[in-house]
């Protein structure tokens, strides 16, 4: 740093020298005064660039553990819903049991067996009821198949302890208590007032849903149909060329519904009738029968194997519900860990800063007053003028 000499006036070094040393205590005083007002010790990467970096990916690690401990606690909340309708599916089955008991009881007459069985079809279609609505954010718990969930229980995408794999298996009060299908077929019959000798054979219908199709034999002979319900006019509907009397038998497709019109059929122009197919219904009831003592005695039996499988079920439930809490406080400390290494780094010390805060004012005000005294003491070469 060069001094400079007092009698060159032109160039006054003192001053300069006091006023970039005055630029440099405030510069420090600005950038302590910034970390009080942030609580940041890095405000930018210029002030410690491997600190900054260091930091910035504890913060990360920190806000993703941060959101894996909320993937927790949602994930026991999807386990708590299920776990509160399989206890409601516990509390129907004991309920059963009461029921199968009191059947087993031979005081019971066949009415009182029959009530009792029709009670518990019904306590049977509440347990599926139950179940096949147990669901959590769209996703069906129970089924209708083995439902896979991996939980994000880490701040982590490559390390396979972050990932929680859990498989809920489909559960339905079939698989619990057994079933029996009754299958009724579907079936197709003619209506309305038609000639005796107008024949329909084989009539069969393979439609998901109940429908009605109207017919009119037009003036020709043909036969016409609509499917709304009603009978069409003639102009309207639309032609099967059904052969005339007498002529062969005819196979007749309309959508899902197939029949025949018999050869020997009388044509009556204008007249109506129709085709009322009922569809196919599955009926799905338990095996359960308490007619007897000894049935009776066997459902109690499978009623009691039930309990048993419901009950590993919420067990382990139960068990995932606990290994996640062991998660979510094992978490909640390295979370912890990691904001304390990140505080270290990044976040200011106040009672430093507040000390290096008070040196650099009294810098700045002697800095002031030497900047004040370099400019003045170019004035003592006046005297040297003096004498003339």
């Amino acid at each position: 740093m060069g001094l400079g000499d007092s009698t060159r006036i032109n160039t006054n070094l003192q001053a300069l020298n006091a006023l970039n040393e005055l630029h440099r205590t405030n510069a420090k005083l600005g950038n302590h005064q910034l970390r009080l007002a942030t609580g940041s010790r890095i405000n930018a990467a210029e002030d410690d660039s491997a600190g900054y970096s260091i930091a910035k990916k504890l913060e990360a690690k920190v806000r993703g553990q941060a959101q894996a401990l909320s993937n927790i606690g949602d994930a026991k909340s999807m386990l708590t819903v299920a776990e509160g309708s399989l206890n409601s599916v516990m509390d129907i089955l004991q309920t059963m049991k009461e029921k199968a008991v009191q059947a087993a009881n031979d005081s019971m007459g066949d009415e009182e067996r029959a009530s009792i069985k029709s009670q518990l079809e019904q306590l049977y279609i509440e347990i599926n009821d139950t179940l096949s609505g147990v669901e959590f954010n769209g996703t069906k718990i129970f089924g209708p198949t083995d439902t896979t969930l991996n939980f994000q229980v880490g701040a982590s995408g490559t390390e396979a302890t972050d990932n929680f794999p859990l498989t809920i298996e489909a559960l339905t009060a079939a698989t619990l208590l057994g079933a029996t299908t009754t299958t009724t077929p579907a079936t197709a019959t003619l209506g309305g007032g038609f000639p005796a000798t107008f024949g329909i054979a084989n009539a069969t219908y393979n439609g998901s849903t109940d429908s009605t199709y109207a017919f009119q034999v037009g003036a020709d002979g043909s036969l016409l149909y609509s499917t709304d319900g009603t009978a069409p006019s003639i102009d309207t509907g639309i032609d099967l060329d059904i052969p005339g009397p007498q002529g062969a038998a005819v196979a007749v497709t309309i959508g899902d519904l197939s029949f025949e019109i018999d050869a020997d059929y009388e044509a009556a122009s204008g007249h109506t009738f129709s085709i009322t197919a009922t569809a196919e219904t599955t009926v799905t009831t338990s095996n359960l029968t308490v007619d007897s003592n000894t049935n009776a005695r066997a459902a109690i039996a499978t009623i009691d194997t039930a309990i048993q499988r419901l009950a590993d079920r919420l067990a382990n439930l139960g068990d995932a519900q606990n290994r996640l809490s062991f998660k979510q406080e094992n978490l909640q400390t390295s979370m912890n860990n990691y904001e304390a290494a990140r505080s270290r780094i990044i976040d200011a010390d106040f009672a430093k800063e507040q000390m290096e805060i008070v040196k650099l004012q009294i810098l700045q005000q002697t800095g002031t007053a030497a900047l004040a005294q370099a400019n003045v003491a170019p004035q003592a070469v006046l005297s040297l003028l003096g004498g003339q």
